[in-house]
């Protein structure tokens, strides 16, 4: 099976490392733009970096948050 995501946006929760980076390197590898979110900064912007781009317009994104304080 072929799939394209070019021109989709994805969501990941919990993307700092296991299986939710390897979601989020999946969908980048498939042609999303990707936005991952986890409580490590650090590590999410190492991971966007690090995520694949099949497109030139192809843009991945973070965002740092603590899902256990709803402030």
């Amino acid at each position: 099976m072929k799939l394209d995501l070019g021109g989709r946006q994805a969501l990941v929760c919990g993307a700092s490392r296991g299986i939710g980076r390897a979601c989020a390197e999946a969908l980048a590898t498939l042609g999303a733009d990707v936005t991952v979110l986890a409580r490590d900064a650090q590590a999410l912007r190492s991971l966007v970096d690090a995520l694949p781009r099949t497109g030139a317009h192809q843009q991945h994104a973070w965002i740092a948050v603590d899902m256990r304080d709803p402030e």
